[in-house]
Parts: C-alpha cells; structure tokens; sequence
C-alpha cells in the first residue's frame, strides 16, 4: 500500500472517530447542561475528548476542527474550580457559554465532514 493510500486510511478512521466522539461529546454537554457546567466527571471527560481531537485533528489538516476542539479544552481547563458560571452572571460572557458555543461549531464542523 502507497503512502497516501495509508494517510487516506488514517484520515478515514480518523473522520468515522471524530463522529463518535461528537455524539459523546454532545452527550456531556447535555449531562453538563443537566447536571451543573461545573460538574467534575463529565467536564473532565470533555477536557481529555477535545484534546484528543485538538491532536488528531490537527495532524490530518482539519485546522477549523483543531481550533474550536483546543478552544474548548482550553475552556474546560479554565472551569475547573471557577465559580464563573455563578447565577447572576452575564449570559454570553461566561465560561460555560462560550464552551457551548466552541461544542457547537466543533460539533458542527465534524457533522460536515465527508
């Protein structure tokens, strides 16, 4: 098999990964939603979910994906022990909105893909 029959391969596996990892991560953010944007366990999973995708989606050049999966990890990182997200805080300049909207377009973006 040439090389770029296997960076095809790769990129295949990697677009069938990123789907599943979408629905996993629309699924946090839903128990995130459910359950408090603090919430430890499933903040964490999403923070370990959008590095790996950070990673990997960078390495087989999907750089819209990588941007909003790093921007979410970020944020995920910053909520951890952040009272930011406190009732009475300003809606659409709290931590926990602008994770939701990095989901949205990460979610977005690997939901277009080929």
């Amino acid at each position: 098999m040439a090389n770029e029959d296997r960076l095809q391969a790769l990129r295949l596996k990697f677009v069938a990964r990123a789907r599943e990892q979408a629905v996993r991560a629309a699924e946090l953010r839903g128990e995130l939603a459910a359950r408090g944007m603090l919430a430890a366990e499933p903040l964490r999973e999403l923070n370990r979910l959008c590095h790996s995708l950070h990673g990997a989606a960078g390495t087989f050049g999907f750089v819209a994906i990588s941007d909003a999966a790093d921007e979410a990890e970020d944020l995920t990182d910053r909520m951890e022990g952040s009272a930011d997200t406190a009732p009475g805080a300003t809606p659409g300049t709290t931590l926990a909105a602008k994770l939701d909207e990095a989901l949205g377009r990460m979610l977005a973006l690997i939901a277009a893909l080929a």
